[in-house]
């Protein structure tokens, strides 16, 4: 009895028995808690890839959803090798409006709970990716020039394209885009450009520079250097050591009041000409005698009003100031087109605003000069619509200046005028497609890019085009549909080229211009450093450099896109004009120029995962 007192009273046991009746609860929690842990870990796993999934499908614009889909089950196939969930983790993808949802599952197997008898664990997770856009202005700057006969429906593909995906993945007034096609100038629209921004006045530093000053004729058996020998010379022979039109001094000139309507212009708002009359049989005559030491034995002569007798009494000259505006009017079955021409440095590459205070920030009509008949010294022009026109009595003509002769402009005269391309004749020679300012309509921008073409003539300076998509991106820009502030809003712009800058040499590379005409004006009697090629190109390149800068340094993403071109020089210009080597992109047929405009496109549109 004492025996069993003592047993009752005795606890040493008490722990041991606590501990091993409690011993399963505890292990079991352990165990949930580890296994639950472990499933919590692998649905973590499940929802990153899901995210990477998602926006790997998703990231293919224009694709098919069988195209998405098989992208994203590759990238989630990788990423389930490299978590150790192959075999248990599976996915389905289905179509979302411009995206792609991933649903992923895994079945996990509890490695405690799993001894007594517990199923396996489902874990899900999922994730929409879709296509975001809002807030973007994008100019897709297009080379259209005769290079591009053989490529031009390659190149309306994948501008359709590009601009379907951009649109389609916008809402609604989100996106807003500019088309610029371009070739040696842009088209900016007659009717686009406000009166306001033109030079009407012509006075501009370049405005027709190529004719102002020009030699119209010369006295026979003239002495042009009394005393220091005679002979005939020509103010204007690139041979000779006269002065070039643009250096000429700057005498009074009797200019015409004739009344005429500007082209874009009301009748209320025309301006009085610039340019004197051009028709001699209504020109008012001043008879000029020229004698000794000019001329053995004197002569009179005709000077119309405002042409120039005073620099030599040899030669009779244009006069000084001279507008395209006026040559138009003159000219039978013409008018201004919409082309200008590049301003002069260095408005040539600002998007500085045009101000009539400053008349070299206005921008002049492009105006490419009837070139001369054919002649033992001009057997190939380029463009001869005109005949080259009559000369004031007294006065030989010099088929050298041919092509400077404004009295063939007489509005009377028949002129060959032909506008569609690819092949064209007048003034408006080689100016192609107007570019289409920032809109939001879709269908709009479709429709212009369905109506491209190549125009042939005047080379290639993509730096105007460059510039004439900044200016329809900026809030500077002369357009009424401008740009919004550049921290409103994210700016792309989109230059496709397939060539270096240049200009066509005319066919007779000797003559009086060497080259075709473009926004520059020509080669001889223009605005080069010097006259010659290999300069002219280098001096293009310059200016597109400073173009590319400057467009950058405003805020705009440059993006190019180089065709057809192995040469290393013009892919380092590209590339270096592009922000940044991963926004330059090379084609190298349809295949690869499609490729890079969807890219492109892919890239602009912003990826985000929605869920």
């Amino acid at each position: 009895m004492r025996h069993m007192r003592r047993f009752a009273r005795h606890t040493g046991g008490n722990v041991s028995l606590l501990f091993g009746v409690s011993l399963f609860p505890l292990l079991a929690a352990s165990g949930v808690a580890i296994d639950y842990g472990s499933s919590s870990n692998v649905r973590t796993k499940l929802a990153s890839m899901a995210d990477a999934a998602a926006l790997v499908g998703a990231s293919k614009v224009g694709k098919s959803h069988t195209e998405k889909a098989a992208a994203a089950e590759a990238e989630f196939k990788s990423l389930a090798a490299a978590q150790g969930l192959s075999g248990i983790a599976k996915a389905e993808f289905i179509e979302l409006k411009d995206g792609l949802r991933v649903e992923a599952s895994a079945s996990v197997k509890p490695k405690f709970m799993g001894m007594f008898g517990a199923k396996p664990l489902m874990v899900a997770a999922a994730a929409d990716a879709q296509l975001s856009m809002s807030n973007v202005e994008v100019a897709l700057v297009l080379d259209n020039t005769g290079s591009m006969v053989k490529d031009m429906q390659s190149l309306r593909d994948a501008a359709k394209g590009f601009a379907e995906t951009v649109f389609s993945n916008s809402t609604v007034g989100g996106v807003r885009m500019a088309l610029v096609p371009y070739t040696a100038s842009v088209n900016v629209g007659r009717l686009a450009m406000p009166m306001s921004t033109m030079d009407t006045g012509a006075n501009s530093a370049h405005h027709a520079q190529s004719l102002r000053g020009r030699g119209l004729g010369y006295l026979q058996d003239c002495n042009w250097y009394p005393g220091g020998g005679g002979g005939s010379w020509d103010p204007g022979d690139p041979g000779g050591s006269g002065k070039k039109g643009v250096s000429l001094p700057n005498p009074v000139l009797d200019f015409a009041a004739a009344a005429r309507e500007l082209l874009g212009v009301s009748s209320a708002q025309a301006q009085a000409a610039v340019t004197p009359t051009t028709d001699i049989s209504q020109a008012v005559m001043k008879k000029k005698t020229v004698g000794a030491p000019s001329m053995s034995k004197e002569v009179t002569v005709e000077v119309p009003s405002g042409f120039i007798h005073t620099w030599n009494p040899c030669g009779l000259y244009n006069p000084e100031k001279i507008s395209h505006f006026d040559l138009f009017s003159r000219i039978k079955g013409a008018q201004w087109k919409g082309c200008v021409e590049a301003r002069p440095e260095p408005f040539d590459v600002t998007d500085e605003p045009p101000n009539a205070s400053k008349p070299d920030t206005l921008f002049v009509p492009y105006f490419w000069p009837d070139e001369p008949d054919d002649n033992k010294d001009w057997p190939k022009a380029e463009n001869n619509y005109l005949p080259d026109g009559p000369s004031p009595a007294g006065w030989s003509k010099w088929e050298w200046e041919g092509y400077a002769n404004l009295f063939k402009y007489d509005g009377k005269t028949p002129a060959v005028i032909k506008e569609t391309a690819p092949d064209t004749s007048g003034p408006n020679k080689a100016c192609g497609q107007a570019l289409t300012p920032l809109t939001e309509n879709r269908s709009t921008i479709l429709n212009e890019i369905n109506s491209m073409s190549h125009w042939n003539g005047g080379g290639t300076i993509s730096s105007e085009g460059l510039m004439w998509g900044w200016r329809t991106l900026s809030p500077r820009g002369p357009f009424s549909a401008k740009g919004l502030a550049y921290d409103k809003v994210k700016k792309y712009l989109v230059l496709m080229s397939d060539g270096d800058n240049s200009m066509g040499e005319q066919g007779n590379k000797w003559g009086p211009m060497l080259t075709e005409y473009g926004a520059y004006g020509y080669l001889r009697q223009g605005r080069f450093p010097a006259e010659n090629y290999a300069q002219m190109d280098k001096y293009l390149n310059e200016r597109m450099d400073v173009a590319c800068k400057n467009v950058k340094a405003s805020g705009v993403t440059v993006i190019t896109i180089l065709f057809r071109v192995n040469d290393d020089t013009s892919k380092k210009r590209m590339q270096q004009c592009a922000s940044g080597k991963a926004n330059a992109y090379l084609a190298s047929d349809a295949d690869s120029l499609k490729k890079a405009f969807s890219q492109i496109s892919g890239n602009i549109s912003a990826l985000r995962l929605v869920k």
